[in-house]
């Protein structure tokens, strides 16, 4: 049966032409947030577990993180690849939580949509969303999403996670 999203295009054909797009040497990844690449190293530093959890692909996950120098940072990648069962579900963290070996009452599932937060609390996370992406609005996030957390910056990311982790 042809899955067809709310504009008619094929749903299937729209992610794989997506996919490729990502791939391809001129589609440069977008540059880190402000103040990410040395509030993702600092918390490497202090010793913080890490996992990726997106649904970008594997190698344009890495693509990204190697263009930006933090390809080293992570201990987990949930990738598109990683699982049938996507956000908002819980699976992509579930895995993501398995990846590093911690349970998921322990972890924080940080991120800058409302189908971060759902993945994330249905899985039995905490949750921590981030108010600079320009993903989600802010109000929706955190109305539905019900975050645990809510941080303004990456420092004061660093500060939480540092301190709950």
């Amino acid at each position: 049966m042809k899955q067809l999203g709310h504009s008619g295009y094929d749903l299937t054909e729209l992610v794989e032409s997506y996919r490729e797009f990502q791939l391809q040497p001129d589609a440069t990844p977008a540059p880190p947030f402000e103040g990410m690449v040395e509030a993702v190293r600092k918390l490497k530093e202090e010793g913080v577990l890490l996992g990726i959890v997106t649904s970008r692909g594997y190698d344009s996950c890495l693509k990204g993180l190697r263009k930006y120098g933090m390809e080293d940072c992570f201990d987990a990648f949930v990738t598109a690849e990683s699982t049938d069962i996507h956000k908002p579900l819980p699976e992509p963290a579930l895995i993501g939580c398995r990846e590093l070996g911690v349970d998921p009452k322990d972890a924080v599932m940080v991120g800058d949509s409302i189908f971060d937060l759902i993945c994330g609390n249905d899985a039995g996370c905490d949750t921590c969303f981030v108010t600079w992406s320009f993903a989600t609005g802010v109000d929706a996030a955190i109305k539905d999403g019900k975050p645990t957390y809510v941080v303004n910056s990456p420092q004061e990311m660093v500060d939480l996670l540092t301190a709950v982790v």
